[in-house]
């Protein structure tokens, strides 16, 4: 999956920019995109998968508590996705994580998230295009 997102300067965190063509390619990419932040793509195998569903009638909501359920899957089961696919449902998100448990002999860490804020966190529509900014705490 082509990621659309780039890092940016922001001060004592991790803050990213997400772009997609659709809110839920918009919510994938920011899915993958955490996961990229955090373990090195290359080694990682779709042996597993994760589902999960969300709610929320506000995207940036939606956004944080989509982003935050994935982060406790790193952080309390370990299991680290190499792809997102995210379903939409009316106002709910059916996400479906690929990738393994994380195995520090075969996977490379590039960095903790502790978490994802509030901070400058956004959901927008830009004419054809979807757009998030996340700062992760880390």
């Amino acid at each position: 999956m082509t990621i659309f997102f780039r890092e940016l300067d922001h001060v004592g965190d991790l803050a990213i920019e997400v772009t997609a063509r659709s809110r839920a390619k918009l919510f994938a990419h920011a899915l993958v995109a955490m996961g990229r932040l955090m373990v090195k793509e290359r080694g990682i195998k779709e042996a597993e998968r994760r589902q999960f569903e969300c709610a929320d009638q506000d995207d940036t909501m939606l956004m944080h508590d989509v982003l935050s359920r994935a982060l406790n899957l790193f952080l309390i089961d370990g299991f680290i996705w190499r792809r997102a696919a995210v379903e939409e449902k009316g106002r709910t998100l059916a996400v479906t994580l690929f990738g393994e448990r994380y195995d520090r002999s075969r996977h490379q860490l590039l960095g903790e998230i502790k978490g994802v804020t509030f901070h400058r966190l956004s959901v927008e529509r830009r004419r054809a295009a979807w757009r998030s900014g996340i700062v992760f705490d880390v």
